[in-house]
């Protein structure tokens, strides 16, 4: 029992070295992504010709306005129903940027409990049309309960997490 415990793990390992060696190829080399500001930085290349070849083979596609459309439109739902606003959470738009980033990189799923997903739309008002068309989706928007919200979109896939 120990000794099967012991193999899992060590694969586990294996796997999530693997996966992360894997992920680090395919970003260019000088690329760091910043999730919370959500920008890509380059650092000043030597030649500016090897900068502008680097820069257009990164393209991240994040829309922080749409993230925040999304938040209005949520809004204006709950202020029709006469519930209060949600308050933005910069903590939790963190959490749904990753999340989304995650379902990106390995499938479509749910995470956590107090979430809600969507995938196949740039826009906010996309995200916001198939969760208001979704009962339980509905519901977690307009839950009175919840009064912080996070969106995170990465190409296409939307999180949003409740608090």
């Amino acid at each position: 029992m120990i000794v099967g415990y012991q193999v899992k793990m060590r694969l586990g390992l294996l796997v999530f070295f693997l996966a992360t060696t894997m992920f680090a190829f395919c970003e260019p080399a000088n690329a760091f992504i910043f999730k919370r500001h959500r920008q890509i930085y380059f650092p000043k290349a030597k030649a500016p010709v090897v900068q502008k070849a680097v820069a257009a083979a990164a393209t991240v596609v994040d829309g922080i306005e749409e993230e925040w459309l999304c938040l209005h439109l949520v809004n204006q739902e709950r202020e029709r129903r006469k519930l209060p606003p949600l308050e933005f959470c910069s903590t939790l738009a963190e959490a749904s940027n990753r999340w989304s980033s995650t379902m990106q990189r390995s499938g479509f799923r749910h995470g956590s409990g107090n979430e809600i997903i969507a995938m196949g739309g740039q826009s906010g008002a996309f995200a916001h049309r198939i969760w208001m068309n979704s009962p339980p989706h509905r519901a977690a928007l307009l839950n009175p309960r919840y009064t912080k919200v996070g969106f995170g979109m990465v190409n296409g896939y939307w999180t949003g997490r409740f608090h």
